[in-house]
């Protein structure tokens, strides 16, 4: 045998158990699809039950159990826990899918372990949403290891689950790490935006803290409007007129100019300011739609001349 003849067998030798998983996968799906379609609940128990491939045995497992409400019987929670504890995260993933679809409650404490110590991040995160709706402070154990996650995304979710615990309920120290979280100490913005949600739900969020956020420039668009969103359900601090004229006349984006002039507008505070800050702004302002409209309909129900013209606008004192 020649080299070239010799190095094509190697080749195809390297590429047999390739071929072979592909077309494992293949059978795997098209079984799923065929056990889905004729709703044959003993084949979808057997490839959820398989050696298949994690993602296809997930799907099974999900197919068994969509739309089937507690309490389920003994053998679907064993089954459900032996996929709990499944090698494969796509097959945990699912399991806690089920659970939390299902709302049976005695799988709670299997959920919460997968919440505090899975070392897949969408198990994790599947788990935390899964248990969220019996939130209380049983979970705290769980919760607080879930918090110190590596992970923002699993963080945000742990946070959100807190939120629900009555703020009675909540240890003073995991208390004190939410409120540090929502004033800047985790630098992950979803983590944040959860942090000043959980101050908000337990009355505990001040205008300091979203004023603290509004500052942030650099941070994504959609934390600094959920800040200011959550400003809205605080009574009227001092200060807030005058952090929403600074917002008016100098943020960066127009999203944001635009809610802080509705905010002061409706509110009739600092209306004195307004009109002078809003001339200011208007001409550099290149957009002519429904928001700089209203922002000229201000100004010409208060004397002043507004007008657009030539990709401008041009205001003039009244």
């Amino acid at each position: 045998m020649g080299a070239a003849a010799a190095g094509a067998v190697f080749l195809c030798l390297l590429a047999a158990p390739a071929a072979a998983a592909s077309t494992a996968r293949l059978r795997a799906e098209l079984g799923l699809r065929a056990a889905e379609a004729g709703r044959d609940r003993g084949a979808l128990e057997a490839l959820a039950a398989g050696a298949g491939p994690g993602a296809v045995r997930g799907q099974a497992l999900w197919a068994l159990y969509r739309g089937v409400p507690a309490p389920l019987s003994a053998k679907d929670r064993v089954l459900l826990v032996a996929a709990l504890r499944d090698p494969a995260p796509e097959v945990r993933q699912a399991a806690l899918r089920c659970v939390g679809a299902a709302g049976d409650r005695a799988l709670e404490r299997e959920a919460l372990a997968r919440a505090a110590e899975d070392p897949d991040t969408e198990v994790r995160i599947e788990a935390l949403r899964a248990v969220r709706p019996w939130a209380r402070h049983g979970q705290v154990y769980f919760l607080e290891q879930a918090l110190a996650a590596e992970q923002p995304r699993v963080r945000a979710e742990a946070v959100r689950n807190l939120a629900q615990v009555a703020y009675r309920e909540v240890p003073h120290e995991l208390f004190g790490r939410v409120a540090q979280w929502a004033s800047g100490a985790d630098p992950d913005f979803g983590v944040r935006a959860e942090a000043l949600d959980a101050l908000g739900r337990w009355g505990r969020l001040e205008w300091g803290h979203v004023e603290a956020a509004l500052g942030q420039r650099e941070a994504p668009e959609s934390f600094r409007l959920r800040a200011l969103a959550l400003g809205d359900g605080l009574p009227r601090p001092e200060g807030r007129s005058a952090t929403l004229l600074d917002l008016l006349a100098t943020d960066p984006s127009l999203r944001i100019t635009w809610e802080a002039y509705r905010r002061l507008s409706r509110s009739g505070a600092g209306e004195s300011d307004l009109a002078p800050a809003l001339a200011r702004l208007l001409p550099r302002l290149p957009e002519n739609n429904a928001a700089t409209g209203e922002m000229a309909a201000y100004l010409r129900a208060r004397g002043y001349r507004a007008e657009y013209r030539s990709g401008t606008w041009h205001v003039s004192g009244r």
